[in-house]
């Protein structure tokens, strides 16, 4: 009981961005999802694309399985090639923090306001592309070649989808830790249970990740039953 309790107040506490993170993530786990039968689609589409290769069906499905998973190892090589660089190239411009403590907080604020609106933009379009890549995979199923380079695109656009909500949530966690200090400049003391949940950033991604991944586990356990009776 104490561990669900402690959820459940951790999850009341959550920061707002982190919040309305964490709701959006409830929805997304569609397009998470998919990822796991790419490789089954890359399959069936290599099949139908070159039905006349290999001696027998399951030699031509051994080597439809092998060349999926080459495409899907070099969108993940691209996408995480793409993370870094932009985790390299996203640099948010910082001045020292000048002016008295409570000018300090609002200027933390802003600066967070600001991060946060340039990145949900390109978040909002990854889910865009998303799902017209995924609509151009259903139509171009019979076509292995268009099939893999909508899988690469599928990929680096997904990768993309997760880091930036990580990096949104990274970005106010970093910003309460400085507040917190701020707080204790003007005598204030983080003490409440509010201030020590949001100090534990373990607590707040396990919850995003529980936002995540939760739907898909409700979803597939709810398709098993369905598919039983």
């Amino acid at each position: 009981m104490s561990l669900t309790r402690n959820l459940r107040r951790s999850i009341i506490n959550l920061p707002p961005i982190t919040r309305r993170v964490c709701k959006t993530q409830m929805f997304n786990w569609f397009a998470c999802s998919v990822f796991h039968y790419l490789n089954l689609y890359l399959s069936q589409s290599y099949t139908k694309s070159y039905p006349h290769v290999g001696k027998d069906l399951a030699e031509a499905q051994g080597l439809a399985r092998i060349l999926s998973a080459r495409v899907l190892l070099v969108s993940q090589c691209a996408g995480l090639l793409i993370v870094v660089l932009i985790s390299h190239l996203w640099q948010p411009e910082r001045t020292p923090l000048t002016g008295d403590t409570r000018s300090k907080m609002a200027r933390l604020r802003r600066e967070l306001h600001l991060d946060t609106t340039e990145l949900k933009r390109p978040w909002r379009a990854s889910f865009g592309v998303l799902a017209l890549l995924l609509l151009s995979a259903f139509l171009m199923q019979d076509f292995f070649d268009i099939a893999s380079i909508l899988t690469c695109g599928f990929g680096v656009v997904s990768t993309m989808n997760i880091w930036i909500p990580h990096t949104m949530i990274a970005q106010e966690i970093s910003t309460i830790r400085v507040e917190h200090v701020l707080s204790m400049e003007l005598g204030r003391t983080p003490g409440d249970s509010a201030g020590k949940e949001r100090e534990q950033t373990g607590t707040i991604l396990a919850i995003h990740n529980i936002a995540l991944m939760a739907p898909q586990k409700i979803w597939y356990f709810w398709g098993c039953h369905f598919s039983n009776t």
